[in-house]
């Protein structure tokens, strides 16, 4: 600045000044004509100066600019305490469906995009001690009305004296969702591997009994023909005759578990009503030898599944309930429904022995038997939780476990 006012000066004085004398007007002329003439370059240098670094400045303006525009991130500068939105960009709109236009001059409340002001105040509580954060997970609330789940980062930047927030939300609400669902997946396999061991475990167990009695039986047999007692061997084939059943029916059962999930058929509406009637009259033997009665409640909703698999668990819970009734002597299963915390909550109640709560999970799992003198093979209500879980449900008991209150089991099917 010195430099350009002495040139100025220099230049002022040259076209003011006349020379008193030719020799020393015209060395005085020629003197102040050079410093004129390195003035006006000075000048002009100094000007392109400026002009490139306006130049320059509004580049980088424009730059800034076009990267606050375009960012897929939702950038916002808001006052602080009052939460008044200043600015913000074009992410808003990818990510929550607003134009710009519609949250400026807003307070955050007036928006409703923060699905939990808690968190915003958690933010800023965040700010106002370290004046920044980074990587705080907060939910949004959608244009649509949906939420979305954000990724933030802020920091307190002063404006004129005033505190403001510039904050930046990435949206991360598929990331998420894979997260959860792959936390959901590694549970449901931790899940199926204990249940395979279990599996393993059980079936060697359970396969062997048939197995030793069917051989130990054989053995008995062969003494029995060599004896000639014909009626001793005729027992002897009989015991083996039913372990070999015992064995197909576990067989069949293992199968039957073990297709449930793979093979599906198409869903359809279903009237459970008639699919209570059904299920009853499938067990119709083994209800008019208990002397039970069963009483379907009327009104019973459609529901969506495989009728198929739901008339199978069904049939398997009805079943079970008459077959442990124990010393009741009016027996009686009712099938209805009741409303419940997410929806229908369906049951089959009985009134018999009950089932203590320390069996109330260990009931639903392969091969396990409560009763060992009740004929069974411990895979019924195993079939039934696969089933209803199948169907995007959950399979519970409830139960005091004294004699003559009886269980009722329940089961939600997904809407």
């Amino acid at each position: 600045m010195l430099c350009v006012a002495f040139a100025v000066l220099a230049l002022n004085q040259a076209l003011a000044i006349s020379s008193p004398a030719p020799v020393v007007g015209n060395l005085a002329g020629l003197v102040l004509s050079v410093l004129a003439l390195a003035a006006l370059w000075i000048i002009r240098d100094i000007m392109a100066e400026h002009e490139a670094t306006d130049e320059t400045l509004r580049a980088s303006e424009a730059k800034f600019a076009s990267a606050f525009r375009n960012s897929p991130d939702a950038v916002f500068l808001t006052s602080i305490p009052e939460g008044v939105i200043l600015e913000a960009n074009e992410g808003i709109t990818r990510i929550l469906g607003y134009e710009p236009d519609e949250v400026r001059g807003k307070t955050v409340r007036e928006t409703g995009i923060w699905a939990h002001l808690e968190d915003r105040e958690r933010i800023q509580e965040l700010l106002r001690r370290d004046g920044r954060v980074a990587n705080m997970e907060a939910d949004f609330r959608h244009k649509d009305g949906s939420t979305r789940t954000g990724m933030v980062a802020g920091e307190i930047i002063q404006i004129e004296g005033a505190p403001y927030m510039v904050s930046v939300t990435r949206d991360v609400t598929a990331l998420k969702r894979a997260q959860e669902e792959r936390a959901r997946m590694i549970e449901e396999l931790e899940v199926k591997n204990a249940e395979l061991e279990r599996f393993v475990y059980t079936v060697s167990h359970d396969l062997r009994a048939p197995l030793v009695t069917i051989r130990g039986f054989l053995g008995l047999a062969e003494q029995d023909i060599a004896r000639g007692d014909l009626e001793q061997t005729l027992e002897d084939l009989g015991r083996i005759r039913t372990a070999s059943e015992t064995m197909s029916q576990l067989l069949d059962e293992l199968l039957e578990l073990s297709r449930i999930g793979r093979v599906v058929h198409p869903a359809q509406e279903v009237d459970f009503g008639e699919l209570a009637r059904q299920a009853a009259a499938m067990v119709a033997a083994q209800i008019a030898e208990r002397g039970a009665a069963v009483e379907i409640a009327p009104g019973l909703p459609v529901v969506m599944g495989d009728r198929q698999r739901l008339l199978e668990g069904l049939q398997n819970l009805v079943e079970n309930a008459v077959k442990f009734m124990g010393d009741q002597p009016a027996p009686r299963v009712d099938v209805g429904v009741r409303d419940g915390e997410g929806g229908a909550v369906f049951f089959v109640r009985d009134n018999g022995a009950g089932i203590p709560p320390r069996y109330h999970e260990k009931v639903f799992e392969l091969f396990d038997r409560l009763d060992p003198s009740i004929p069974g093979t411990g895979i019924g209500l195993a079939l039934v939780k696969r089933i209803v879980e199948v169907h995007g449900g959950r399979v519970w008991v409830e139960s005091a476990g004294a004699a003559g209150k009886g269980s009722t089991f329940c089961f939600t099917l997904k809407p």
